[in-house]
């Protein structure tokens, strides 16, 4: 008669692959905040002026990060045209604006690799490198939210202060105002699902650590049932 195969010493040993360390529901979410932001730099409309004239009839003028890099840096002709609205501090704020939101789209990208790419565990203090990226792209977004928000303000003391009899000016948010609003969002919810990745594989980590000290303890309580029976039968 064959002999059945021996079997492991301790029972049967399961062993689970680990789980991805990559997080792509964040850097799906990622990608999109990252498309959004873009589509609100290549956009010009984030604060539009429109100037109703009981003359000449209507005009609108828009002002944002397109704007500040068609002028390339040439602001020595501030007092003239619309920049009475918003003065050098309008023109700090827009340089500003424009900064963060190509700091937005840079460690959104980052974030965006180091998620979607089968990356090795990088932390800092216990934190997923990947995650506070997201934090900081969220922050930058922001800021450029924040930045708009007081340009607009600027633009509307400026237009009160200088009054005119013949024209009427209404300012308003254009689109790229609500694009950074959201891609904001969506760099909000992308370090939530990051965070939330980075404390699931930390927890099946230790599971899978603890399961083999129970099955290498198996053998050694099998040898001692076998010793206490032959100490008996003796």
């Amino acid at each position: 008669m064959e002999e059945p195969p021996p079997q492991p010493v301790g029972g049967s040993v399961s062993v689970e692959s680990p789980p991805p360390e990559r997080c792509l529901s964040a850097a799906f979410v990622q990608c999109f905040a990252v498309v959004t932001m873009c589509a609100a730099v290549a956009d010009p409309s984030w604060i539009e002026v429109h100037e109703l004239s009981r003359i000449t009839g209507g005009d609108c003028c828009v002002f944002g990060v397109a704007y500040v890099l068609h002028l390339a840096g040439n602001f020595s002709n501030w007092h003239s045209g619309y920049f009475y609205l918003f003065e050098e501090n309008g023109v700090t704020l827009m340089v500003l604006m424009a900064t963060c939101c190509y700091l937005s789209i840079s460690m959104g990208l980052l974030a965006f690799l180091l998620d979607f790419l089968l990356i090795k565990k990088l932390e800092v203090l216990g934190v997923k490198i990947a995650a506070l990226i997201h934090v900081f792209t969220a922050l930058s977004s922001s800021s450029a939210v924040v930045l708009c928000t007081c340009l607009f303000v600027i633009i509307l003391n400026n237009a009160k202060a200088y009054p005119s009899q013949e024209t009427d000016l209404i300012a308003a948010f254009g689109e790229s105002f609500f694009f950074a609003i959201f891609s904001f969002a969506l760099s909000v919810f992308a370090a939530i699902l990051s965070f939330h990745s980075g404390r699931t594989f930390r927890s099946a980590s230790s599971v899978r650590n603890v399961r083999p000290k129970r099955e290498e303890s198996a053998p050694l309580l099998e040898e001692y049932e076998g010793i206490a029976e032959i100490q008996e039968h003796g």
